[in-house]
């Protein structure tokens, strides 16, 4: 009987080494892995896409189907990539593919191989790739991210180009394939506020209720229904009905006081008040946004947003030899303040409004002294600060009070000076339309 219970005592202690052992084992080899494939990602951050290919093939071969060799092929995929192979790449995705088919991490692998093919600018082998990701894995995260960001780029590109119908049905389209997606409120945030850039208001206030109405849990629903009404206060402005707006205001900063966004709401209002010509008002709220929001970015902005108010108030009441004067000023007082130039630039653009407004009016001496001016305001701005956003728009509206001053050869210099210095931003097309014409 005492032999027989050693014989079950010996078989026990084998057991628990040999589990040990294992046990051991594979500790470290999953442990020499995962330093290996950190490795990987040194040598490729240092360029040694050698090293990191052989490393990532030794990997593979010494875990076949583990996670660690679908993440070492996967990163194989992507140095074929980097370094152009883009064949070898097509291949490694084919056999990640066919290796790893039941794998639960094989999407989030194929979805970082599709985001290099983008960063490489193949914009095919990405597509494609995004595509089999959403056929074969269509209920994975990856899946729902991509539908999520074709439907933005969709929506995007269209306001890009003007077709703002396409973008909304895109946007109708983007909400009914992605409802359930939890980012969906964020992602039609952005293109409600692409549309509210280029002062498409109407259609910013529709896509901002289909997040209050879509995704109701949205991290992002508070603001878009803060910005629905924004719009209307904005709306009311534009329509000269300054006493409602501030009425308008006074509710939405009652309704939102917990909005972290509020600040930059209320300098939004006092920023149209301006567009539209009430500086006094404007000013009014600058001030108040400086006291009631001390702590927020847009404080600091507030005194070059009051001597803005100042100069533009100025514009067809004042000399313009005060307006220049108190120009000269800004500049030296704020020299180093990134808003400068947008701030020199909006002085002449109004100047250029004002002229138009009054050659309208038939009053075409005082429309040309005033065109002059803008021109001369505007000059700072591409002389001294040309590697400003506003220097290609003050190169653009230059051009045109020159053409209004009879100036053609200053008038087309400046528009292929925008065409030639600045050929990506937006002013770029209007110039070589009138190039062209």
């Amino acid at each position: 009987m005492k032999g027989a219970w050693n014989m079950v005592e010996r078989k026990v202690i084998w057991g628990f080494v040999l589990a040990g052992l294992f046990l051991w084992m594979t500790t470290t080899c999953f442990g020499d892995a995962a330093g290996d494939l950190g490795q990987v990602e040194s040598y490729v951050k240092n360029g040694m896409f050698s090293e990191a290919e052989q490393l990532c093939k030794s990997v593979a071969q010494n875990n076949p189907g583990s996670d660690s060799a679908l993440q070492a092929q996967g990163k194989l995929a992507v140095v074929y990539i980097m370094t152009g192979r883009l064949p070898q790449a097509d291949a490694e995705v084919d056999k990640l593919m066919s290796d790893f088919k039941g794998n639960s991490e094989l999407a989030a692998v194929l979805y970082g191989i599709a985001n290099r093919y983008k960063q490489v600018k193949d914009s095919q082998r990405a597509s494609n790739l995004s595509e089999r990701i959403c056929k074969d894995y269509p209920t994975s995260e990856q899946a729902q991210r991509i539908q999520l960001d074709s439907g933005k780029e969709q929506a995007l590109g269209f306001i890009a180009n003007g077709r703002f119908h396409r973008a909304e049905e895109s946007v109708k389209s983007l909400v009914n394939t992605c409802g359930n997606n939890p980012a969906l409120g964020a992602t039609l945030f952005k293109i409600a506020r692409e549309f509210k850039e280029l002062c498409r208001y109407e259609e910013a206030e529709r896509v901002y209720q289909q997040i209050v109405q879509a995704c109701p849990d949205s991290e992002v629903v508070g603001k878009a229904r803060m910005a629905v009404d924004k719009l209307k206060i904005w709306n009311q402005i534009n329509s000269g009905d300054v006493a409602g707006a501030q009425a308008g205001l006074e509710k939405l900063i009652k309704d939102y006081k917990d909005e972290d966004d509020l600040a930059h709401t209320v300098h939004g209002v006092a920023l149209k008040l301006e567009e539209n010509g009430h500086y006094e008002q404007a000013k009014a709220l600058y001030g108040r946004v400086a006291q009631d929001y001390p702590g927020s970015g847009f404080a600091a902005r507030i005194p070059l947003d009051l001597k803005k108010c100042d100069i533009l108030a100025m514009i067809g009441k004042e000399p313009f030899e005060k307006i220049s004067q108190e120009i000269n000023s800004l500049l030296a007082s704020s020299r180093g303040d990134a808003r400068l130039p947008m701030v020199i630039w909006k002085v002449g653009r109004t100047c250029y409004e004002q002229a138009m407004r009054l050659e309208g009016q038939g009053s075409a001496e005082q429309a040309k002294e005033l065109y002059g001016n803008a021109v001369e305001v505007l000059t700072i701005v591409i002389n001294q600060m040309p590697s400003s956003v506003a220097a290609a728009e003050a190169c653009k509206d230059a051009a045109r009070c020159y053409e209004k001053l009879g100036e053609s050869g200053k008038a087309k210099a400046c528009y292929q000076k925008v065409v030639d210095e600045y050929p990506g931003c937006r002013s770029a097309d209007y110039a070589r339309k009138q190039l062209n014409r």
